[in-house]
C-alpha cells in the first residue's frame, strides 16, 4: 500500500468539514444531515470478466451518510461516508482462472474445478460541493461534486485444480477519489444516483503447486449507486 501527502490532507479536510456539522446545533436551518442505502453496479474494468485488468465485480450494496451546509441559498457544501460492497463473479472467474494463471506461473494448469472469493469492499470518505434548485413547493433537484479518499479491499481468492490448490491473498488500498452525484428531493425522500471511481494500489501474493508470485498495481474501482434517503 502506498501513502502520500495528499490523503493525510484529504482524511485531515474530511473531518474537518464534516466534523463541524457536529457543533452546529444552533444553526439547524443551515446545517443539513441525510441517510441512504441502496444498490451498487460496477462499471468500466472493475465489472469486467475479459479485460486485462478485469475486476470480475457483480452488483452488491451501499449505505452512505452525508452532511451539507448551505453556503447560500442555491450552493452547499458536503461531506459524505459512502460504503459499499460488491460480489465477485467466480463463476467467470472459473472458466478463464487456467489461462490467466498459466501465463502468470509460467504452466498449464488445466481445468479449474472450484473457485471461492468474498467480496469487494470500499468506503468513499468525500468533501464538496453541491447546487440544488427547487421546481415546485416540495420537490427539488441537486447535483454534487465532490473529491476524498477511496479506501478499498480485494478479496482473497482460492482454486483448486484436480488434486491441487492455490491461493490469492486478500489486499487492502487506498487512492484518491471523485465523485459526481444528482438527484431529486421530495420532501424529506431524497432519491439519487452517485458515480464514484479511483484506483486503489494493491500488494498480493499468488501460491500455487510450489510456486509463489508477487502480484501488485493499480486496480481501477468504478461504480455507479443508486441510493433512497431520508433528510433529517
Amino acid at each position: 500500500m502506498r501513502y502520500s501527502a495528499k490523503y493525510s490532507f484529504l482524511i485531515l479536510l474530511f473531518i474537518s468539514i464534516f466534523g463541524s456539522g457536529l457543533y452546529a446545533q444552533d444553526f439547524p436551518r443551515l446545517m443539513h444531515f441525510s441517510v441512504f442505502a441502496g444498490e451498487v453496479f460496477p462499471l468500466s474494468d472493475y465489472s469486467s470478466t475479459t479485460a486485462s485488468n478485469a475486476g470480475y465485480a457483480g452488483s452488491g450494496f451501499c449505505a452512505m451518510v452525508e452532511a451539507d451546509k448551505n453556503i447560500n441559498e442555491n450552493v452547499y457544501w458536503a461531506s459524505s461516508v459512502s460504503f459499499a460492497m460488491n460480489n465477485f463473479d467466480k463463476y467467470s472467474l472459473q472458466s478463464s482462472l487456467g489461462n490467466n494463471l498459466a501465463v502468470l506461473i509460467g504452466n498449464n494448469m488445466g481445468f479449474v474445478s472450484n473457485v471461492s472469493a468474498g467480496m469487494y469492499t470500499s468506503t468513499w470518505l468525500m468533501t464538496g460541493f453541491g447546487f440544488e434548485m427547487p421546481v415546485s413547493p416540495v420537490v427539488k433537484i441537486y447535483s454534487v461534486e465532490q473529491i476524498g479518499l477511496l479506501i478499498s479491499s480485494f478479496p482473497g481468492i482460492s482454486f483448486t485444480n484436480y488434486n491441487t490448490s492455490g491461493t490469492l491473498t486478500p489486499a487492502a488500498g487506498m487512492a484518491f477519489a471523485t465523485e459526481l452525484g444528482a438527484g431529486v428531493i421530495i420532501r424529506r425522500i431524497n432519491l439519487g444516483l452517485r458515480y464514484y471511481t479511483g484506483e486503489p494500489y494493491y500488494k498480493q501474493t499468488l501460491s500455487f503447486s510450489g510456486s509463489t508470485v508477487n502480484v501488485k498495481g493499480e486496480f481501477p474501482v468504478t461504480i455507479l449507486q443508486f441510493i433512497i434517503g431520508y433528510n433529517f
